[in-house]
């Protein structure tokens, strides 16, 4: 199977940082200027920089991401599959959220508090946001472009996908002095390595990229079913 060169690794992580980081300083400077000044208009201002980005992404690996839709043309047992690494998922949020109760951490990521207070604010726009959006490039970003399929390097590149994937969850927070907060890489870590290992055991983007937005699906329901 042909992979990922490295030039178009370094671009798919070059796009994402790139274009979220320009939204960053706009959206701050529109900011500071108040003509942004509620929840919902930073929803859409958020959506918005994940749909260029997903259409970006789209452009640029049209070619590839057909190649990894026909590898999971077979429905049936490509939803069995996705099925299977979703129970997955939620076992080991189980066990890593008994982890973190056993060590004295409980409570919600302030990334996680950030999605609640938009969601009741913005429902539609941010589930375009995080079931449909967020899946489509994470997984680009943090599987397609980070891990390699090939016997040698398979097992480091998912493991440093799923570090880089929990931090960059709580980077935010970090930023602002939240170093509790380094304890949730483990949550957001434990993601990551289940959307890493289903990519690498099916080999083709599409498997993580649904099972990713089933598991963000669930959160976005249970926010209104859970707190509402």
């Amino acid at each position: 199977m042909k992979t990922l060169s490295i030039k178009q690794r370094i671009t798919i992580v070059g796009i994402y940082f790139v274009i979220s980081t320009l939204f960053g300083i706009i959206l701050n400077n529109l900011v500071l200027a108040n003509i942004i000044t509620g929840i919902s208009s930073m929803a859409f201002a958020q959506f918005l920089m994940m749909l260029v980005i997903a259409i970006v992404y789209i452009v640029y690996l049209k070619r590839e991401l057909i190649k990894d839709f026909v590898v999971a043309q077979n429905l049936k047992s490509f939803f069995v599959t996705c099925l299977k690494y979703f129970a997955l998922i939620f076992l080991v949020m189980y066990a890593v959220n008994f982890i973190l109760y056993m060590i004295g951490i409980e409570g919600t990521s302030l990334n996680q508090v950030g999605i609640e207070i938009m969601a009741f604010d913005s429902p539609f726009i941010i589930f375009l946001t995080v079931v449909v959006l967020a899946p489509f490039i994470e997984e680009l970003v943090f599987r397609y472009a980070i891990i390699f399929l090939d016997s040698k390097s398979t097992f480091t590149t998912l493991l440093t996908s799923a570090l880089v994937f929990g931090y960059i969850h709580i980077a935010q927070s970090l930023t602002f002095g939240n170093f509790h907060e380094l304890w949730f890489i483990l949550l957001y870590g434990g993601l990551g390595f289940v959307l890493g290992l289903s990519y690498v055991k099916t080999k083709t983007i599409m498997t993580p990229i649904v099972v990713h937005a089933m598991y963000n699906l669930v959160g976005f329901l249970s926010i209104f079913f859970i707190n509402g």
